[in-house]
């Protein structure tokens, strides 16, 4: 799940016409490396040997709601809402809808499904706090650009 979000966040930020105003796209693409660090920092210690991920991580996953089923509904309804958004939605969506009618139709609910799993992970993981807070940031931003329904430069 981690790397489907990394991958979104990635493809809307680096897009050839990124939803975010041209004096901020810089400062986006600048933090990236942090955010990314964030990620394959969560990755490594979700890596752990089984004992040790039986022992430390499990528990803190289940309270999370991050095992059993509820892993299944989240990984599902996150890939589902992110294929909407880069795998079909504003990336190549029919040019008929503008950018900010493809981003309201797919990107709400896909920066919803990544709340939640950030939400749960990052309380369980501090080290992904950093990436959790440039997608709060990314998405910010794309709803912002979407409330003054101002076509990007």
């Amino acid at each position: 799940m981690l790397e489907i979000i990394r991958n979104a966040l990635h493809a809307v930020v680096y897009m050839e016409q990124p939803p975010i105003p041209r004096e901020l796209r810089n400062l986006f693409t600048d933090a990236w490396g942090d955010a990314d660090q964030s990620f394959e920092a969560a990755k490594r210690r979700l890596a752990v040997s089984p004992i040790l991920f039986r022992i430390f991580l499990e528990p803190r996953l289940r309270r999370a709601g991050l095992t059993g089923e509820m892993l299944t509904l989240k990984e599902a309804s996150l890939q589902f809402h992110v294929n909407r958004l880069v795998g079909g939605g504003i990336i190549t969506y029919p040019d008929d809808p503008t950018l900010w009618e493809r981003i309201k139709r797919f990107g709400r609910p896909a920066f919803k499904a990544m709340n939640s799993v950030l939400g749960s992970l990052s309380s369980v993981l501090p080290v992904l706090e950093i990436a959790r807070e440039y997608k709060d940031h990314v998405e910010l931003t794309v709803e912002a650009m979407e409330e003054g329904e101002e076509e990007p430069a």
